[in-house]
């Protein structure tokens, strides 16, 4: 089986609203310095026309409609470029990447071993379809075939 690789994967990344006022983040109290009083007038006078000014950003790693997300808050950020120079970028797309794979593992797994079993008896049939002294007919091979294509369908119900 193919190994899941971040080629495969789209990942994307939003803005949402960050909960927790900047005036309280960013105040003397929290970080133990006033010099962030200029920075939290700026976003206060954007008034959310800027979404990275002050945010929480959300990186999504996507495949086959099945998705894995990472989540980082108290962002601030003058763009998606600026958010992207940081190594925040590259941490949350292996988190979005991990969780994704956690998922397809899930649905994945249950299937590998009765297919593996499945595959093993075809393997071992092979031998009996191509006797060259009591070879099967095409609908006995067909037969063998579908008796083995049921016994996947029912393992995996």
């Amino acid at each position: 089986m193919r190994q899941l690789t971040k080629e495969m994967v789209q990942f994307s990344i939003e803005t949402e609203e960050e909960t927790t006022p900047i005036q309280q983040a960013l105040s003397e109290k929290e970080t133990g310095t006033d010099s962030h009083q200029v920075y939290i007038d700026k976003v206060l006078e954007d008034d959310g026309n800027n979404p990275w000014l002050w945010c929480s950003v959300m990186v999504t790693a996507r495949f086959k409609g099945l998705e894995g997300t990472a989540y980082l808050g108290q962002c601030a950020y003058e763009n998606v470029a600026d958010f992207k120079k940081g190594g925040y970028y590259e941490q949350m797309q292996d988190e979005a990447f991990e969780e994704l794979k956690k998922k397809v593992d899930e649905i994945v797994t249950p299937f590998i071993v009765p297919m593996r079993e499945v595959i093993e008896k075809l393997i071992e049939s092979l031998p009996e379809l191509n006797d060259e002294e009591t070879p099967l007919d095409g609908s006995q091979a067909v037969d063998v075939l579908c008796g083995l294509w049921e016994e996947l369908k029912e393992s995996v119900q």
